[in-house]
């Protein structure tokens, strides 16, 4: 019996090791790469990770990123988190709002205009008056001046709040700044204003955003037709600037049904703004884009929105960018309304974005290092940015050095081993678990066959020892 375990042992003891083993990794397994280059002996180095990688990666959530450094050796790396916690919510401010009434052909400079201020500058009517020097009656307003004298921080939002909700109008805002009420310098000139409306679709944009501007007055003029103004809502510059951005453009392609457009990104990203692109000019109708992460899978509704491109007051004007929860689908698909002509017969385009990731690693060993993904069968191994840098704070990272990335190298995805092809996603350690368990089996089995023969063997040999009965 001991000579028969002997002889199974290697076998057990070798059936435990053999996935460990196989699980080794190597660049090779990767079927794309870029090559980074460090600067100077810092120990961690940081990069943005290129579009290449979205483009190659076999998983959205990053599970086949890793470092190698020249000896083939994986080395340790992080990614940091796609964004920071949400700032707190700017200031806002409802300042006093004064309407100036138009002339016949006069423009808002040409106006004989009277301010009545207190000593600190506040405004406490406004009025215009004819050449004649006599009142003007009331008319529609040519502009609108807005008192912020009160206001001790700089603009960078303005709402407008209308005395009556519009319905399906289009136009622009020009905004002015001063700091006497007779010189005047433009703020931002065209900005868009959209309440538009089409069965169950609504686009409501009425945001003026401007370069962070401090003043004590402003000057609001809107295209023909607007609305009345009631008031403003005006809001400081958020406490963090936009986040850094990576962004895709691609055709899309007819679909099957009358109206329906398909677009393949070709990349695993995880997409928070959309903007179709109309490529006739007057063209307006409402859109649904749908996603779904496979060429055969199901359809999944991501937002509806009305897409527009429309030439108003000599200006063009184009729907903005909608946003959207992250979505790393790389196929997408617009539903056009086709009830009012759609948007002609030219496809459209889709245009992404995301924010853009920072991955940091430690320079371990010479370079260069390769930043390898693509693989279908790799599973996470990236570190917690506090375990990577011992004593990580948010926005560490802005101190390390940035390595240089260079062309990427893309290939097909290589083909996983047979091991990897039969476990699937199952967890390696259960699956050496049961090996281990398979090959006590079958040890046990060996055993139990090799004892069996031993006893048939051993009755057969006495029986031909026994001597015959009389």
């Amino acid at each position: 019996m001991r000579r028969l375990a002997s002889q199974f042992l290697p076998l057990l003891v070798a059936g435990c090791i053999a996935l460990p083993a196989l699980a080794a990794e190597a660049l090779a397994d990767y079927a794309g790469s870029v090559p980074l280059t460090t600067r100077g002996g810092d120990a961690i180095h940081k990069l943005e990770l290129p579009l290449a990688v979205y483009a190659g990666v076999q998983h959205a959530d990053l599970r086949d990123v890793r470092v190698f450094n020249a000896a083939q050796e994986l080395v340790p790396h992080a990614l940091l988190a796609e964004a920071p916690p949400a700032p707190p919510p700017p200031p806002a401010f409802a300042p006093p709002v004064f309407a100036l009434p138009g002339a016949p052909g006069k423009t808002v400079d040409q106006l004989d205009v009277r301010i009545e201020q207190r000593a600190d500058g506040s405004v406490v009517s406004i009025r215009t008056r004819s050449p004649g020097g006599r009142s003007v009656p009331a008319r529609p307003a040519a502009a609108y001046i807005v008192d912020a004298t009160a206001i001790d921080s700089a603009i960078a939002v303005i709402t407008p709040q209308w005395r009556v909700a519009p319905d399906n109008y289009l136009g622009s805002a020009r905004v002015e700044a001063s700091d006497d009420l007779k010189n005047w310098r433009t703020v931002v000139a065209g900005a868009p204003l959209a309440y538009l409306q089409q069965g169950q679709a609504r686009l409501v944009q009425e945001r003026i955003e401007f370069a962070p501007t401090r003043s004590r007055y402003y000057r609001l003029s809107f295209a023909p037709a607007a609305p009345e103004l009631e008031g403003i809502a005006a809001a400081s510059p958020p406490a963090r600037l936009e986040l850094r951005r990576q962004s895709l453009r691609v055709t899309g392609r007819a679909g099957t049904n009358p109206g329906e457009v398909e677009f393949d990104l070709r990349v695993r990203a995880p997409v928070d703004r959309v903007r179709l692109i109309v490529p006739q000019s007057n063209a307006l109708a409402p859109v649904r884009l749908d996603t779904r992460p496979a060429p055969r899978g199901e359809w999944r509704v991501v937002v509806a929105t009305v897409a527009y491109r429309i030439v108003r007051d000599g200006q063009e004007q184009a729907s903005p960018a909608v946003p959207v929860a992250p979505n790393p689908s790389p196929y997408w698909r617009a539903l056009v309304d086709q009830s009012g002509g759609g948007l002609g017969a030219a496809a459209p385009e889709l245009e992404v974005s995301w924010p853009v990731r920072e991955l940091i690693f430690l320079a371990r060993g010479e370079g260069p290092f390769m930043l390898a993904f693509g693989r279908a069968e790799a599973t996470a191994a990236r570190l917690a940015p506090a375990m990577l840098v011992p004593g990580y704070r948010e926005g560490m990272e802005a101190t390390f050095p940035v390595a240089d990335s260079g062309p990427a190298r893309q290939g097909p995805p290589p083909s996983p081993p047979i091991l990897p092809r039969i476990i699937g996603d199952a967890d390696p350690k259960k699956v050496a678990l049961w090996a281990a368990l398979l090959v006590g089996v079958l040890l046990l089995a060996g055993m139990a066959w090799r004892l069996a023969r031993q006893m048939k063997a051993g009755g057969a040999s006495a029986a031909r020892q026994s001597p015959p009965r009389e």
